[in-house]
């Protein structure tokens, strides 16, 4: 691998999420110093392990701020934090990397069918100013357009339904959607910020599965050993259940838009740029979920009979 210097700097613009937690944790054994933004913006303490990491102050909100934090930097991992401010956030950030001399910045945005000024998603239109904005900054850029991931569906939305229920409630009908873990988009992204190449070039990472939810059921099932269904809901009753967990307003709205993408299709396709740009096939579903078998249930549940 040709590192862009010896002793590589790159800047995550957060430290929460599963991707950033993945790209600090693959790189914590090697030369590359890794520093992570502690913003006032980020309402959660950072879930990467920070041992290994240099921790740099900066205003999301303020360009001049960001200036400070990119001293020595040299290329930004642009993590969005899908809030409702991620656009102009993200557009300080570009502007501030412009001003620092930042020699590349590689960009994690949204599902690509989506990625345009007519979307029915306000943070794709949101991730399709951005993107416009880096394309137009004159800085060398890699986009990366992942498709559902993994962790997110999976893991926080379906397996907390499965710890008091054999069955799970989404409103996608028969539709498929291909799920990446990841494992695989962190791996995607260290090797973008590292390698030489990649320049200002969009890749459209998929998983290895694209499978509808009673395939995704029965995929679930057959680790955990219950039989576990998938039961399409109205979207007003997804709704229902995520205000009565407290979610904000905006928050619902952004994952109303989502699930409307993947209502529709959006999410149903597959590339190879997992294996382009890792040199090898992404996880299948499977593996995340027979390595996080804890997640579908709590003490006492019954399983099926051997």
């Amino acid at each position: 691998m040709k590192v862009i210097k010896e002793l590589a700097m790159i800047l995550l613009t957060t430290l929460n999420g599963p991707v950033a937690t993945r790209i600090v944790n693959m790189l914590k054994d090697s030369t590359v110093v890794v520093a992570g933004l502690l913003s006032p913006t980020d309402n959660t303490p950072p879930q990467a392990d920070l041992k290994n990491i240099s921790l740099r102050e900066g205003n999301l909100n303020e360009v001049k701020t960001l200036q400070r934090a990119l001293v020595d930097i040299d290329t930004v991992c642009l993590l969005s934090n899908n809030s409702k401010n991620m656009c102009q956030q993200e557009l300080n950030m570009i502007q501030a990397c412009q001003k620092a001399g930042i020699k590349k910045i590689v960009k994690l945005s949204g599902l690509s069918p989506q990625i345009k000024t007519q979307s029915t998603s306000g943070l794709y239109r949101d991730h399709f100013k951005i993107e416009t904005a880096l394309k137009a900054s004159g800085i060398p850029y890699t986009i990366l357009q992942p498709s559902i991931i993994t962790q997110n569906l999976v893991g926080e939305v379906i397996a907390p339904m499965l710890q008091t229920s054999n069955t799970f409630m989404l409103p996608f009908k028969d539709q498929k959607a291909n799920l990446i873990d990841a494992t695989d988009i962190a791996l995607a992204c260290i090797n973008c910020l590292l390698k030489d190449r990649h320049y200002n070039q969009t890749f459209v990472l998929t998983g290895f599965d694209t499978l509808n939810m009673s395939q995704l059921a029965s995929l679930i099932g057959r680790y955990t050993q219950r039989e576990i269904n998938y039961q399409n809901e109205s979207m007003n009753a997804t709704l229902k259940r995520l205000d009565s967990v407290g979610l904000s307003s905006s928050s619902q709205t952004t994952i109303k838009e989502e699930y409307q993408c993947i209502a529709r299709g959006d999410a149903a396709f597959y590339t190879d740029a997992v294996l382009t740009l890792t040199g090898r096939p992404p996880l299948p579903v499977d593996e995340y979920i027979e390595n996080n078998l804890d997640l579908f249930t709590t003490p006492g549940m019954k399983k099926k009979a051997a």
